[in-house]
């Protein structure tokens, strides 16, 4: 007889959204940032699979974030929720290089509800045992940690959502992920990633992704897993909103099973408020940056697109500037040109 069940991976969906497995992601703007995610399994049985997760986020300095998290996850009679506070701090070195950590403390209550059992002859016998509530009530405090690490257009990520629990126990469910944007010369950009889940006491899961973006507007998400789940789904983005769906389907000798389906809602509410801009410190970062341009080997499709943002964010600082730093912000420009031509130059982007 085959049984199939959700497993604890389940708790920790992430096919549309990773905030909820790496708190390093908390915070990443200004804005305030909402996401509703939610996850069915085993439609057609009664108390079946479900995973709610909601979380709310904003950045409260340039380099720090916080946010607050919920998770329930319900199946038959078992409950489980957790609530979590979530810290994240931001390092960057330069617009492609950076390193982000994020800490969550929380509380995890785990319930049983007895009177979701039935005592028809079909579901329990004459002297079966019943499970007594005492081993599944329980309130533990837990904390995880995240680490996210961007290197050019390379982000490598490692957490472990539920490290340490109070009553003395680790739980080493660890995921490292690995991804690569690259931009296309049209408006398609391709995001492959790879997830690697060290799950205690199951089999391990390799799980590969591709997403294909349209001008962050339209996203079509497709991926694979070890265990043999196919996963396809899409996005669609219109100003600060945000849904995504996506379908995940078991394939060889798990075909038996029913199709599992997640959907996320995001919501971005304004930009938070911003520092002074100070020019000279601005224009010195592009500065750098074109440095490290022309001292490196860059992808020329990246180098395309950076070149056209750094000309709209000159024309921004400009319109910002103040006469008294006129002159120091005039030969700062000059350096600037010259090294943008440099580049161009460099890399043969003339007729780009």
């Amino acid at each position: 007889m085959l049984l199939s069940g959700q497993d604890l991976q389940n708790f920790y969906s992430y096919s549309l959204d990773w905030t909820n497995i790496n708190n390093a992601y908390v915070g990443v703007d200004r804005s305030i940032n909402t996401l509703v995610m939610t996850r069915s399994q085993f439609g057609a049985v009664a108390n079946s699979p479900n995973n709610v997760i909601a979380l709310i986020h904003a950045g409260i300095s340039e380099t720090q974030g916080v946010g607050i998290k919920m998770i329930n996850d319900s199946r038959g009679v078992f409950s489980t929720t957790r609530f979590d506070a979530v810290y994240s701090q931001r390092f960057n070195f330069n617009e492609q290089n950076y390193i982000r950590f994020g800490l969550s403390f929380g509380a995890l209550n785990s319930n049983i509800d007895l009177s979701k059992l039935s005592n028809g002859d079909v579901t329990m016998e004459s002297g079966d045992p019943v499970p007594a509530s005492s081993l599944y009530n329980y309130t533990y405090f837990t904390s995880g940690f995240g680490m996210v690490a961007g290197v050019r257009q390379f982000e490598l990520g490692v957490s472990a959502p539920h490290m340490v629990l109070s009553d003395g126990s680790l739980e080493p469910f660890i995921f490292t992920t690995l991804s690569y944007r690259y931009d296309t010369p049209g408006p398609i950009t391709l995001i492959p990633a790879v997830i690697y889940q060290n799950k205690p006491e199951q089999d391990n899961v390799v799980d590969g992704f591709i997403t294909v973006d349209w001008r962050e507007q339209v996203q079509v998400i497709t991926g694979y897993t070890s265990d043999n789940r196919l996963r396809l789904g899409a996005g669609i983005n219109y100003k600060n909103l945000g849904i995504s769906y996506i379908n995940e389907n078991p394939t060889g000798a798990q075909t038996i099973a029913n199709s599992a389906n997640e959907i996320a809602v995001r919501l971005k509410i304004g930009q938070g408020k911003k520092a002074p801009v100070d020019v000279r410190s601005e224009i010195q970062k592009l500065l750098d940056e074109t440095a490290a341009m022309l001292g490196g080997d860059y992808d020329r499709a990246y180098l395309k697109k950076r070149l056209a943002e750094i000309d709209r964010q000159l024309d921004s600082l400009l319109s910002k500037n103040t006469g008294e730093n006129a002159r120091e912000v005039d030969n700062s420009l000059n350096e600037l040109e010259r090294q943008l031509l440099l580049i161009i130059e460099k890399y043969d982007l003339t007729n780009e």
